[in-house]
């Protein structure tokens, strides 16, 4: 669930993917844009409540689509490679236990 704060932002999103493609419709980039904020403030708030090593990873534009490792907002299972990643996976390893946890990237 989203502040106050974080709808404007999302809204402010929505409206500059709208100027970058003109042809999405505006709920498609409205729904991209909360979940994209929605991901981000997630990670955040995981990050400064646990006691865990994050390290970031990007999947490169010519790698083959991964459901382990990646999702995207696309209704059915991507096939080929990926063409543009937009928000970085986590591999999270647990302080305490050595516990090692994917959170996977962000397709478009």
């Amino acid at each position: 669930m989203l502040s106050n704060f974080q709808d404007v932002d999302a809204i402010k999103l929505a409206n500059l993917l709208q100027i970058l493609l003109p042809a999405a419709s505006k709920d498609l980039l409205e729904s991209f844009a909360y979940r994209v904020l929605e991901a981000a403030v997630d990670i955040k708030m995981a990050a400064m409540e646990e006691k865990a090593l994050y390290q970031a990873f990007w999947i490169k534009h010519s790698q083959k689509y991964d459901d382990q490792r990646m999702r995207t907002l696309a209704e059915r299972l991507p096939q080929g490679d990926v063409l543009l990643c937009i928000f970085p996976g986590l591999e999270r390893c647990d302080a305490q236990h050595g516990q090692i946890t994917l959170l996977k990237i962000m397709l478009l």
